[in-house]
């Protein structure tokens, strides 16, 4: 968060500091109702690189079409993505163009009907994960700038496996089994009690 926060003026509005982006915030923070639902279906093009806000209107229907559940999940973690960096004051226009959505997107879909079951508990730490990976796109950003390196999928990647290690120690979110499978792997690999 400290190296993402010059990204964000309202939580760094005092401009460059040691961990400031190449180029500061700068822009409006206000968001037009245009730039909602376009920056909405753009958090999904652009997770295939793509701008225009009818191609992510398109993918959605097909996930819907596919799971109503992933495309309600898909629905969430834009909404999510979208909400974050507003709140946390990043320029309207990368909130429009879906720059800063589309990793919520992915990782949303991963922790809520992926990679874990999607059920009542998941829902919520999939969103956490989704904010998490709105607010550490500024950070994959700034550290892979000197090198000419883009952000593209990293902060969903990184999120994804930090918020799956992490899931391990939450059995409501692994169903319990996580716990389940390596009882009995241990009990497998146990010898046979003695007659």
């Amino acid at each position: 968060m400290t190296v993402a926060a010059p990204a964000f003026r309202r939580i760094w509005p005092h401009g460059d500091s040691l961990a400031a982006l190449p180029r500061a915030a700068s822009g409006p923070t206000v968001l037009r109702p245009g730039d909602l639902w376009r920056g909405f279906f753009r958090n999904l093009s652009q997770v295939f690189l793509l701008d225009e806000w009818y191609v992510g209107a398109l993918l959605l229907a097909g996930l819907f079409l596919a799971s109503r559940l992933l495309g309600l999940v898909a629905c969430a973690g834009s909404a999510t993505g979208m909400l974050t960096a507003w709140v946390l004051g990043a320029p309207a226009p990368r909130i429009a163009d879906g720059t800063m959505g589309y990793n919520a997107v992915l990782v949303a879909v991963a922790l809520c009907g992926v990679f874990l079951a999607a059920a009542p508990a998941t829902l919520p730490y999939a969103l956490l994960g989704a904010a998490t990976a709105t607010a550490m796109t500024p950070a994959v950003a700034h550290l892979l700038t000197p090198s000419g390196g883009h952000v593209f999928t990293w902060p969903f990647v990184l999120t994804t496996l930090a918020f799956l290690t992490a899931a391990r120690s939450f059995p409501r979110l692994t169903g319990g089994a996580a716990q389940a499978g390596e009882a009995a792997l241990e009990r497998r690999g146990s010898p046979a009690p003695a007659a």
